[in-house]
């Protein structure tokens, strides 16, 4: 792979707070590779103001005709990109510096390839050169997604061909959109998990709403059937539930009573026995978290993501 086959494309809609910084990011890398920006038809000309003064000729703009909403405009990306390979960068996310030269430096021929985030409000004061605790490349099944969605936005690349061939983004299941393009993209494509920190995802409180977990949460029961593993082994079934409970808590009430949890689940008996198991045994799941975390970051071994490989990997 080479750097000219390779697009970071930003998505933009009306919000230009940090939109400088994440085309400041992608300008910004050790070597360079195709940038575009696509407006889904935002009320001002901002994003393209930005553009033409910190641009410098490199980055190609697009302004949709009317708003094709944010699923539209993640698609539009893709139609518009010219290259083999893209990854999406939100306007609110950052790419390291050594992005684009630590993926073209990977030997190996792939279709999809996932990489970690840094997840938080802020960014970190350090945070430019990329983090690097591993250069191996992981396989990735549809049952490395056992515990939920492991992946953010940022920082993944995939081919152009294969996310057309898969259907692109899908509304299907709400907030958790991306969850299901990576299950699509997984189960055709050829995917791998790089265990390095390539880029920034910013959260805010403001995305905690209590309607934005209920959506997710409704969705990834839904979704988490797709997985093999968490149909077929009861074990890992049990375990992935609490995957769910550790992103929103406050989504039930927390009442011993049926009548008390939250409208939106209360006809959901898998949702019921997870939410009172949920209650009985957090502690060994907060052990359970921990232990993972000592592992992980002790001896630089990515359990969640290698322990569930399939048997013919």
């Amino acid at each position: 792979m080479e750097s000219s086959d390779l697009t970071i494309a930003i998505p933009v809609y009306e919000r230009v707070d940090y939109f400088e910084d994440a085309l400041r990011s992608a300008l910004d890398q050790t070597i360079m590779c195709q940038i575009i920006v696509v407006d889904n038809n935002s009320s001002h000309e901002t994003f393209k103001l930005i553009i033409d003064e910190i641009g410098n000729g490199r980055v190609k703009y697009y302004k949709n005709e009317e708003n094709l909403g944010m699923i539209g405009n993640w698609n539009r990306c893709i139609e518009l990109c010219q290259t083999e390979y893209i990854t999406i960068l939100h306007d609110d996310d950052l790419l390291a510096s050594t992005f684009v030269e630590i993926v073209i430096s990977i030997p190996q021929s792939w279709d999809v390839l996932f990489t970690r985030s840094i997840v938080g409000e802020k960014v970190p004061k350090r945070y430019k050169q990329a983090i690097i605790p591993s250069k191996k490349l992981s396989p990735v099944s549809l049952n490395c997604f056992v515990f939920g969605n492991f992946n953010q936005v940022p920082g993944t690349i995939f081919k152009k061909k294969c996310a057309i061939a898969v259907g692109l983004f899908e509304n299907t299941y709400g907030f958790i959109l991306d969850f299901h393009f990576w299950l699509k993209l997984v189960s055709n494509s050829k995917a791998y998990y790089l265990n390095r920190k390539l880029s920034f995802y910013r959260i805010s409180s403001a995305q905690g709403t209590n309607s934005l977990y209920k959506n997710m949460i409704a969705n990834t029961y839904a979704i988490m059937d797709l997985v093999p593993l968490y149909v077929t082994n009861n074990f890992l079934r049990f375990w992935s539930s609490f995957r769910i409970y550790s992103d929103g808590m406050d989504v039930y009430e927390k009442d011993s009573s049926r009548t008390k949890v939250s409208i939106d689940f209360r006809d959901n008996d898998t949702f019921i026995k997870d939410h009172f198991r949920f209650r009985k045994i957090y502690q060994i799941v907060l052990l359970k978290k921990t232990i993972i975390f000592i592992i992980n970051k002790f001896v630089k071994f990515n359990l969640r993501y290698t322990i569930l490989k399939s048997p013919t990997q």
